[in-house]
């Protein structure tokens, strides 16, 4: 049995099913109103036979043959009927040149195991072999799970139709002046659930971002995913530094997150490859098709560190049909950028896709010191190869190598104002050192600023064989290296200078990271009559040293503030080392059932996973003296998950989620002890809402979730001997942390052309007081997350131009007040700011011999309003001599540039 929809002019008819009584009090408690309003209907439009007959043209290349017959239909202003769960299994042929409607389907659909037919009232119809004898009026009786996604055909509907309106005398008009602009929502599949699905299908909290709104944003690695894009989702730079950064979801904070030895809470993925580290993110990795953002922990399918959530990057394979892209960047503060990209000719079932890109921008804080770098500059250059074999028709084998550096200037450090309750005096009005409670566009005084250095590469082979119509096996695995060189000045704050220190004021921090990762993963995916089902076993294992240290970095003379010559940590022992090796190994499994009652519109999801967890390792270096102290860590894990999903209409469904997942323990590089800390954990639940509207012009998606977070990893400041030193413990705590919150992402197309999206977050913590188990004092910890996040955009595309296409875009994003490390005694807060981005694009140009080129122009300004808005902030309240004062980085002033780009 297949899922079939049919496709009308305006609407999308949706399957038969039988009609039963329903009450909502029957489901629970539904948490928002539902104020879904059908839109009007058009009337379908036949087609006759002799119509097929015209001669069209046709550019299409070789790709999945559901999104070929998506592309078939809009390209033919044809209406198509096909199974969507077996087109998606296959691979079309290309498509290019001059062909009557029917031939070019036959030649598009040759030796996929799919073919055409005709329905009784001259409607064009795609079948495979199962079903040549079945006809539509047959398919449309068909009962039962496979059959149930009328919403998927309301989705699909906005791509295979090319006109549309909420009248018939709209769709006229349009199609009397060639108006083929989108009036109704994209479809978008997702893998959050590591098969196949569209958003309204996967019950969860989940955000996709297809690559038309990653270029509108400029997002080219999961770095550019800023505050406010995705709602509940902030990145955060770790100290100021662009090449390490704290992922948080839904307010579960990464802590330290630069330490080798301490894993992240949010799960980060690329075509299925687990990155293990905070470090080296920054780089661009492959051309991406989608970004998918799962909220909430994900315990079961994505494992171990994705107790908030996880980021699920899928990236553009190669096509088989010769073609080449260049885009060229051009902008203020220096912005230069060249991204290469070749698809080869398929030879022997093989695809070749090979990707090269390079970029830079001059830093926008001047540093006065002579022949030393700006604040801000950043260098990027890399590549990838990826090919894709099909020996078989049920064996595909896709292979991958990426290797990127990157170098990144710091972050200039503003001193915004001094701590009152430190006591410490103001500044003398000769001083160098000033308050800056503004950005500024040049530095007090020169510091030392040499680049971040961050070096990756990897391999992966991903190989899936179709063992059957409904059964797969899918191999995951990869290698990958990384070596980051960390280097902060702060920009010469810290410290003031003064007899106690012989008159040095600037600090240099250094750390060393070196890391190599290894994983394999198995998948067994199936579908029975009523059970889709996931297994699967995981291996990671990971080995990681690194050092840091610190150093003073400026003294203050007669001559006035001056660089030290040489920081000599490379040829000294460094303050901290140390060396972890990490080996994680995991059964896991999910099952889908629909049981046959309520007209099979209940599904029910269970699933868990069992973890097995070792961590060693030991501390080399402590105060830059050698003082090995081994560790070790271990332990074993069952996480479960429920869900209950119920489609309440043909277009509007629910869920409850019930999952916990947990982070792996660890040791805190910082602490004197070295005493390893136990996993922590986060039990969830979750209620949702996902619905379609208004003839496909409008979706709706909200959760609301509750959630515990158990044996909580906390830093804390613990005195050691006497007289005492103060060393960093991390701790678990018994004190649960509630948090709270919803999430809104709305999607609508108001007239043709126009889509507008809206979303919205909010997360609360509840207030939390731990008590120092040295000390018996009683802290409060200050929560990173803002409690609202939002975003909106507007996209438009003009009526179609002679020459090309017109595209104009908006979008912004509000983040309200926050923190940027979770401690207890920051005092520094990051204030709420709304920032603005803008771009117009005018693309479809036809260059060439025979119109096969074509170009893009892009006009593009980020932060359009010149926005100061904070990024990064921390106070130094402590002992003389530091400076006590709050320390803030600023968000990139306005950037504008132009992208130029051709496509053969």
């Amino acid at each position: 049995m297949h899922r079939w929809w049919k496709i009308v002019s305006g609407s999308s008819t949706s399957l038969e099913r039988r009609s039963q009584p329903m009450k909502i009090r029957d489901l629970g408690v539904i948490f928002c109103l539902v104020f879904f309003v059908c839109g009007l209907l058009n009337p379908a439009k036949a087609i006759d036979r002799e119509s097929l007959g015209e001669v069209m043209r046709f550019e299409i290349q070789k790709k999945r043959a559901d999104q070929a017959l998506i592309e078939f239909a809009k390209q033919a202003d044809r209406t198509l009927l096909f199974p969507f769960d077996e087109a998606r299994k296959r691979t079309s042929n290309s498509l290019k040149g001059e062909y009557r409607v029917d031939v070019g389907l036959e030649k598009l659909l040759a030796g996929t195991g799919l073919y055409i037919s005709m329905g009784p009232d001259g409607q064009l119809n795609v079948v495979d072999d199962a079903d040549l004898k079945m006809t539509v009026e047959g398919e449309r009786g068909m009962r039962g799970k496979n059959s149930r996604s009328s919403n998927v055909g309301l989705g699909l509907a906005a791509m295979l139709m090319t006109t549309s309106g909420v009248s018939s005398a709209q769709s006229d008009a349009e199609q009397a002046t060639g108006d083929d602009r989108a009036t109704m929502l994209d479809q978008i599949v997702v893998t959050a659930q590591r098969r196949e699905q569209t958003l309204r299908e996967a019950p969860l909290s989940v955000v996709a971002l297809p690559d038309e709104q990653l270029a509108a944003y400029r997002i080219t690695n999961i770095t550019d995913l800023t505050d406010g894009i995705v709602p509940n989702l902030t990145i955060t730079p770790f100290g100021g530094a662009n090449t390490t950064h704290g992922f948080m979801i839904r307010g579960v904070n990464p802590g330290g997150s630069d330490q080798i030895s301490r894993d992240l809470p949010t799960a980060i993925y690329l075509d299925g490859v687990y990155f293990g580290r905070a470090q080296g993110l920054a780089v661009d990795l492959a051309e991406l098709e989608r970004v998918e953002v799962l909220r909430g922990p994900q315990g079961t399918l994505f494992g171990r560190n994705a107790i908030g959530g996880a980021i699920n990057m899928t990236s553009k394979k190669p096509t088989g049909e010769l073609g080449f892209e260049q885009q060229l960047t051009l902008g203020n503060m220096g912005k230069r950028a060249s991204t290469s990209r070749l698809n080869l000719p398929e030879v022997a079932n093989l695809s070749v896709k090979l990707e090269f890109f390079l970029s830079r921008r001059d830093g926008w804080v001047t540093n006065p010191a002579s022949n030393v770098s700006d604040w801000g500059a950043m260098r990027k250059r890399g590549g990838r190869i990826s090919t894709l074999w099909e020996p078989t028709e049920n064996v595909t084998v896709e292979y991958a190598y990426d290797n990127s550096k990157s170098e990144d200037q710091e972050a200039y450090f503003h001193i915004h104002r001094l701590i009152e309750r430190s006591g410490a005096p103001p500044f003398p009005d000769d001083s160098f050192q000033q308050l800056e409670p503004n950005r500024v566009s040049r530095g007090r005084t020169g510091a030392p600023n040499q680049p971040t250095e961050a070096k990756a590469q990897g391999h992966a082979l991903t190989a899936t064989w179709d063992l059957g119509e409904t059964l797969s096996l899918k191999s995951i695995t990869s290698y990958r290296e990384l070596e980051v060189s960390q280097f902060n000045s702060w920009a010469g704050s810290f410290f003031r200078p003064g007899p106690a220190i012989g008159n040095l004021f600037g600090r240099v921090s250094l750390s060393d990271v070196d890391q190599d990762q290894f994983t394999q993963e198995f998948q067994l995916l199936g579908t029975l009559d009523r059970l889709e089902f996931i297994v699967g076993a995981y291996y990671f294992e990971e080995d990681a040293d690194d050092a840091q240290g610190t150093a003073f970095s400026n003294e203050l003379t007669e001559d006035g503030p001056q660089i030290l010559p040489d920081l000599l940590f490379l040829s000294n022992p460094p303050d901290r080392a140390a060396r972890i090796s990490s080996r994680s190994r995991a059964l896991f499994g999910q099952v889908t059932w629909t049981p046959p009652v309520l007209a099979d519109r209940l599904d029910v999801s269970v699933g868990g996973r069992f973890t097995s967890d070792t961590k060693t390792g030991s501390r080399l270096f402590l105060s830059g003296e050698p003082a090995p102290l081994p560790f070790e860590f271990s332990e074993n894990r069952f996480d479960p998950m429920l869900t209950m999903g119920y489609e309440l209409t043909d277009d509007i469904s629910t869920y409850v989620r019930w999952s916990t997942a947990y982070r792996g323990g660890g040791v805190d590089t910082r602490s004197f002890t070295f005493t390893p800390f136990e996993e922590d954990e986060i039990e969830s639940w979750e209620l949702g809402l996902k619905a379609d509207g208004l003839n496909g012009r409008l979706r709706l998606n909200a959760a609301a979730f509750y959630q515990e977070w158990k044996n909580r990893q906390i830093t804390f400041t613990i005195p050691i001997g006497d007289p005492p030193i103060f060393s960093q413990e991390t701790l678990n705590v018994s004190e649960v942390t509630d948090m709270y919150g919803v999430e809104v992402d709305l999607s609508v197309i108001p007239v043709a052309g126009l889509t507008l999206n809206l979303a919205y977050g909010y997360t609360n913590i509840s207030k939390q007081e731990f008590e120092n188990p040295v000390t018996g004092e009683l802290l409060t910890l200050r929560e990173v997350m803002p409690k609202h996040t939002a975003s909106f955009s507007a996209n438009y595309e003009f009526r179609p131009l002679p020459f090309g296409r017109l595209r104009a875009f908006l979008g912004g994003r509000y983040v309200a007040d926050s923190f940027s490390d979770p401690a207890f005694s920051v005092l520094a807060i990051q204030p709420s700011y709304t920032v603005w981005d803008a771009s117009l694009r005018l693309g479809s140009i036809s260059v060439g011999p025979g119109g096969d080129g074509n170009l893009e122009l892009a006009l593009w300004v980020q932060n359009l309003t010149d926005k100061e808005y904070v990024e990064y902030t921390f106070d130094t309240l402590d002992r003389a001599p530091l400076i006590n004062a709050e320390l803030r980085t600023y968000g990139r002033p306005r950037t504008f540039g132009m992208d130029l780009t051709y496509r053969y």
